[in-house]
């Protein structure tokens, strides 16, 4: 999905989010990806964040470990931690990597330098698709749940330049449109 704002050049022309979902079987899931903004301490304080709220919900889970599989600094790591995540992720900002399985969905997340495009129209005037995604990317699987969705906005690149609320309903929108194959 690319953004159509001609007045503005932050986010006309721009990727605003890339979906991936194949019909192979019955139940496959679905991905959502954005670039993000967050750095791995903001990225862990709002995967808490998706637990502090209502005390009713994910009750069950607060209690239960998660395994991270970590790349950090180049070596894999595997960590079972638990909520709040903040207090006991401690891999510093050398972490390249995280891939999260939740019963809600799985969460994949890149870090490190940024890498933009500006004007992905004139690939789609050419009839082309961009060679090159944007980075660091946030992966989202969206077919169990939409509170993931609710993560990927706050943490998206655009997040107050496009109201939280539009890029949840966006996310939404991608999240369950399969693709025969």
């Amino acid at each position: 999905m690319i953004g159509f704002a001609p007045g503005s050049s932050a986010i006309h022309g721009r990727p605003i989010l890339y979906a991936d979902s194949y019909v192979l079987e019955k139940d496959e899931p679905s991905y959502v990806y954005a670039r993000h903004s967050a750095t791995v301490e903001s990225f862990i304080k709002e995967l808490d964040w998706l637990f502090e709220g209502d005390p009713t919900e994910f009750a069950e889970l607060r209690r239960k470990e998660f395994s991270f599989f970590l790349n950090v600094g180049g070596a894999p790591y595997r960590a079972d931690l638990q909520f709040p995540f903040a207090d006991c992720f401690h891999f510093g900002e050398d972490v390249r990597f995280v891939r999260i399985s939740f019963p809600f969905g799985d969460i994949s997340v890149e870090f490190g330098p940024p890498r933009t495009t500006n004007d992905e129209y004139r690939f789609v005037d050419l009839n082309y698709l961009t060679a090159e995604l944007e980075r660091p990317l946030l992966g989202c699987e969206t077919t169990k749940s939409e509170v993931l969705g609710k993560l990927m906005a706050r943490l998206h690149w655009a997040h107050g330049l496009i109201n939280e609320f539009t890029l949840e309903h966006l996310i939404d929108q991608v999240a369950f449109n399969p693709v025969a194959v």
